[in-house]
């Protein structure tokens, strides 16, 4: 059975619950791109062109991939007793009714399915409210959870029917810092939104990256490599940081459980480095991306241990665009 998590040290993070408990959860004001929903950017035969030679050249989509479990052995976190679909995600409602009651949890998730437009106003259609409220009667408890979201209409209405569909009304907190789309990009979003648009669309452009994948003109993958280093972090690195600085260190501001809505950009990132690659969201081979309601569940536990896993809300974790 495949076990998609990441524990981080026991010591390091208990250190940094302690150091952190002053964190501030003030959001930035700045908008988050439109590469972070960037349908319109994608073509159904997308490939990322570096050079002229690269028309000639057939991707290898050679990833090479480890094993999913990737647990510190310094961490004496227990795994849940939960156990993934034959896709490598979790359930939402199983990591819920799994965590002891003494753990927190923070859920970070992509938002229920959205009207076409890609701006600050789109709302949810009637699917993606009918998809929030179902997610929130699988959580139906006595305790009260924390919501928190982006500055987006769709991301504060998720949050507030899941709660909806709870029974309970949500007062949703503007995380923007905390929740930027476009955490794992290097460059300003406009730098980055004027490269992929001529390179086949950003979910094609970052689904390889995530996957660190090559191909066998050397002239072509060379600059492909460049391309990564210039417009991307490292993905394991920047994931480490997410969890350790973005979430572990601002989860005793916030209930015991906690969910948070953002967007699909750093959900994609997130879910491929938390599951070791062994997720496919290669966009740019077999055309899936991340699901609306997918993400990833942070579980820290009373000693400061973590665990992380990705999750979905929905049926699949997946989706074709």
């Amino acid at each position: 059975m495949r076990k998609a998590l990441f524990a981080l040290s026991a010591l390091s993070l208990a250190a940094a619950l302690v150091s952190c408990g002053e964190s501030s959860t003030s959001a930035s004001e700045d908008p988050i791109s439109s590469s972070s929903e960037a349908i319109g950017t994608v073509s159904s035969g997308s490939e990322v062109l570096l050079s002229s030679a690269a028309t000639e050249i057939t991707s290898s989509a050679s990833t090479e991939v480890s094993s999913a479990s990737v647990e510190s052995s310094a961490s004496t976190s227990t795994p849940l007793a939960v156990s993934p679909d034959e896709d490598g995600f979790y359930a939402i409602a199983d990591i819920y009714k799994a965590a002891p009651a003494t753990s927190k949890i923070a859920f970070i998730i992509r938002h229920a399915e959205r009207e076409d437009s890609l701006g600050q106003l789109s709302n949810l259609t009637e699917v993606g409210v009918e998809q929030a409220k179902a997610l929130g009667a699988t959580l139906a408890s006595e305790e009260s959870f924390y919501y928190g979201s982006t500055d987006y209409v769709r991301t504060r209405a998720t949050a507030e029917y899941i709660a909806e569909g709870r029974g309970e009304v949500a007062t949703v907190d503007t995380l923007d810092e905390i929740l930027d789309g476009n955490y794992f990009i290097a460059v300003p979003s406009d730098s980055f939104d004027a490269y992929t648009s001529t390179h086949g669309g950003s979910w094609t452009f970052i689904s390889r990256w995530a996957y660190n994948d090559t191909v066998a003109n050397p002239t072509v993958n060379a600059n492909l490599k460049q391309a990564y280093a210039t417009y991307f972090y490292d993905l394991f690195e920047r994931k480490d940081q997410f969890v350790s600085e973005n979430i572990v260190a601002n989860i005793p501001n916030w209930k015991r459980v906690s969910f948070l809505i953002t967007h699909d950009v750093l959900v994609a990132s997130l879910i491929i480095a938390v599951s070791n690659r062994t997720i496919d969201l290669q966009f740019f081979a077999s055309r899936r991306w991340a699901n609306y309601l997918s993400g990833i569940a942070v579980v820290v536990d009373e000693e400061g241990g973590v665990l992380v896993y990705p999750v979905r809300g929905a049926d699949v974790g997946y989706m074709y665009p």
